[in-house]
């Protein structure tokens, strides 16, 4: 939902007595905010990131991001603050690399949700988006453990980079898997600017 700054200055002066122009002039300088200096900083970084919806709710985003090896591993927080705005990337869980594909995963959910139930004991669920070029690619989702030994095979089908799809795990026992194909997506450092600049338009 869109609002106007009047209908902003309205909301911020109803919940605090603090200047609602001093609020949004903090929140304007904010580090996430500030645009990148691409004349001093090429990030020509691979990024892409698509909506996980379970039915027709999105419940989720998944980012794949390309840092690794780059000269800027250690601008990957800051990148990914100035990416996805401090308030997301604060609810954000990164997955391991993936060493096939040398891509990372960031996970952002947006509301609890739960999976169609494979077998007793562990949830999967499958569908697919569209890459910028339009070109469709499979995906999955999955938590949890089979309570039968006899059906982790299921479990390592979902897990596993052997197969048709890659793999990105997360702490939370969450796994993404991304069909192997060459996702058509985003310079990092351009897309920083396109979101920041309708952030804070």
């Amino acid at each position: 939902m869109n609002y106007t700054e009047t209908q902003v200055i309205d909301i911020i002066e109803s919940i605090t007595k603090e200047s609602p122009l001093d609020i949004l002039e903090k929140w304007g300088i904010k580090d996430s905010n500030i645009p990148l200096d691409l004349s001093k900083t090429q990030c020509p970084l691979f990024v892409y990131t698509f909506p996980i919806k379970i039915g027709e709710k999105e419940v989720a985003l998944f980012t794949l991001l390309k840092i690794y090896c780059t000269g800027l591993d250690n601008m990957r927080v800051d990148l990914m603050r100035k990416y996805l705005g401090h308030t997301t990337y604060e609810l954000t869980y990164q997955s391991y690399l993936n060493h096939d594909t040398y891509l990372e995963g960031y996970l952002t959910i947006k509301e609890e949700f739960e999976l169609p139930e494979i077998v007793k004991g562990f949830h999967a669920y499958e569908s697919s988006f569209k890459d910028n070029s339009g070109q469709e690619i499979k995906y999955r989702i999955s938590y949890g453990n089979p309570v039968k030994e006899s059906d982790n095979y299921i479990w390592n089908k979902y897990t596993s980079d052997i197969g048709e799809y890659n793999t990105y795990r997360f702490d939370n026992c969450i796994n993404i898997q991304i069909e192997k194909k060459e996702i058509d997506g985003y310079q990092l450092g351009k897309k920083i600017n396109e979101n920041i600049k309708e952030r804070t338009k």
